[in-house]
């Protein structure tokens, strides 16, 4: 396990990636982890508290199998258009 607590890492206007590779391959992020732009996962992810969606209005142009809120209803994106979920 790769453990990145109390380590930043800043780089100035430029794209950086951040690796784990070994061990078990994961990273464990005690505290937060802010994404400002994508986050992608390849395998698996386990969320064990909440998962907290911004609501968008309108809803963007979607691709399949993603996720948004508008007011307060939870949407999916089946690749043709939006679905409420209940």
């Amino acid at each position: 396990m790769s453990n990145f607590s109390g380590n930043v890492v800043q780089l100035n206007g430029s794209a950086f990636n951040l690796i784990a590779q070994g061990g078990s391959g994961t990273v464990d992020v005690l505290g937060s982890l802010d994404v400002n732009t994508n986050l992608t996962v390849q395998n698996n992810a386990t969320i064990e508290n909440v998962l907290k969606l911004t609501p968008i209005d309108p809803l963007p142009t979607g691709g399949v199998g993603e996720l948004a809120v508008s007011g307060s209803n939870l949407y999916y994106h089946n690749g043709t258009s939006w679905g409420q979920l209940n």
